[in-house]
């Protein structure tokens, strides 16, 4: 069994949260180009 540090606990974090951005940012790209394409969306500010 390996000891694990707080090094590895911020890495993991670090990681969770990269591919939770990429994730919303691929949500975001996806909604402004169906904006784009001029299909009905929900009223956006």
């Amino acid at each position: 069994m390996t000891q694990t540090t707080d090094l590895d606990l911020v890495n993991l974090e670090l990681k969770a949260r990269a591919m939770r951005a990429a994730y919303l940012r691929g949500l975001v790209s996806a909604m402004f180009a169906r904006l784009r394409s001029g299909k009905p969306a929900h009223a956006a500010a």
